[in-house]
């Protein structure tokens, strides 16, 4: 049987807490997800439409912002199985791994004096 490995994406995500809603629609609205998330006020879950359907956020379930930029939940144990923190561009926000960034980009403001590296 063949085997696959899951390629190294880097995603944005963000917690629901049950009390930070705003923040989650702030963060979609950046997305251009915002009408995607909605608050089911009975409940406190989050409804939020994705490429499968409609499904359910509840409370410290992580959103995640997938690589075609589509929302979807996560429950937290299956994202720290899946996914890690990574390091920033202070400046651009491209991640870094070691001090290097994983990316090409045009940013002239990042520069690592102890790993010489400009993205």
């Amino acid at each position: 049987m063949p085997k696959y490995r899951k390629k190294p994406v880097v995603v944005e995500a963000i917690q629901w807490t049950g009390e930070n809603y705003q923040e989650v629609c702030d963060w979609a609205k950046e997305l251009g997800s915002a009408r995607d998330i909605m608050l089911d006020v009975k409940t406190g879950s989050l409804a939020i439409t994705t490429l499968e359907g409609v499904m359910t956020a509840s409370s410290n379930d992580y959103i995640i912002c997938g690589v075609s930029g589509e929302v979807y939940p996560c429950k937290p144990d299956i994202f720290w199985l899946t996914y890690e923190s990574v390091d920033t561009c202070p400046v651009c926000d491209h991640p870094t791994t070691e001090g290097r960034v994983e990316s090409e980009c045009a940013c002239d403001g990042c520069f690592r004096p102890n790993k010489a590296v400009r993205c």
